[in-house]
């Protein structure tokens, strides 16, 4: 999971983890920018790749906890496991 307030940082940051796997594809859950509609996709038991804006996951969710999901702060050039 990818964190940031700014929204062109998460799709970029996307995009890059994409390249890096190169030659390999992704075949598994990849949002760049996951809407607040669907918070919920964070607890699924799949491998994903989604970026999310900090004010919808720390306002609307202070108390979500995520086992099991690399944090990945790039405003604070932060990893939490």
């Amino acid at each position: 999971m990818l964190v940031s307030r700014y929204k062109n940082l998460l799709t970029q940051a996307c995009v890059a983890l994409m390249s890096f796997i190169f030659p390999l594809n992704w075949l598994h859950t990849l949002i760049p920018i996951l809407p607040v509609e669907m918070i919920d996709v964070l607890d699924a038991p799949m491998p994903f790749i989604i970026g999310i804006e900090s004010t919808i996951l720390y306002e609307n969710n202070p108390d979500m906890c995520f086992e099991e999901v690399t944090r990945v702060e790039l405003d604070a050039s932060a990893l939490y496991t």
